[in-house]
């Protein structure tokens, strides 16, 4: 068998060419959707910190530190970004940090209330308009955010082409294994007979 072959018949296995498999599955193609999915995933979350980072550090520079000194996103520059709004008005991990001028808050009992009356505790809102501050009590989760921003495209894209190597260095290998497995399934058939 060739090396073409070889890698041909890698990247197309199908269990059900294995007896004591016979499965009709492409395992290649869910490793496949797995690692696509895992980049992607990568990409978005570096992304998503990325944002995370903006609103805190631009909030900071300003020093919107209370309700006084609170900014809208026009005022420090991030009003024409659609993912920093998106992310400010989602309610999220960044909402427990960053905090909103017009912002009720709700005690456990009306919360429990509006959710049986399936009421939203999260009325619209403008984020261009809104005042936005960082909480006193949660600068040090803020600073957290600040400091740790340390992922760029580059090591991510170095981590999904490292990825997309281990995958295909697991499809090649990958009819060894499945036929070690089928043998190691079919001695304990013969076992059991």
């Amino acid at each position: 068998m060739g090396f073409f072959e070889y890698i041909g018949r890698a990247f197309m296995l199908n269990l059900s060419d294995y007896g004591n498999l016979g499965s009709d599955i492409y395992i290649n193609i869910y490793l496949l959707i797995f690692t696509v999915a895992l980049c992607i995933g990568f990409y978005v979350f570096n992304f998503h910190k990325r944002n995370m980072f903006l609103i805190v550090n631009q909030l900071l520079r300003h020093k919107c530190k209370d309700k006084e000194s609170a900014k809208s996103l026009s005022a420090i520059g991030l009003a024409d970004n659609f993912f920093v709004r998106r992310i400010l008005s989602s309610g999220g991990h960044i909402t427990k940090v960053v905090r909103r001028t017009d912002e009720v808050e709700y005690t456990y009992e009306e919360r429990q209330a509006m959710s049986k009356a399936k009421k939203s505790t999260r009325p619209r809102i403008d984020t261009k308009e809104t005042l936005f501050y960082i909480d006193e009590n949660k600068m040090d989760r803020a600073l957290r955010i600040q400091e740790n921003y340390n992922i760029s495209p580059l090591r991510t894209t170095l981590l999904c082409a490292l990825l997309i190597f281990f995958y295909i260095g697991l499809m090649c290998a990958m009819p060894e294994i499945v036929r070690l497995l089928d043998n190691i399934i079919g001695s304990f058939k013969s076992i059991g007979q």
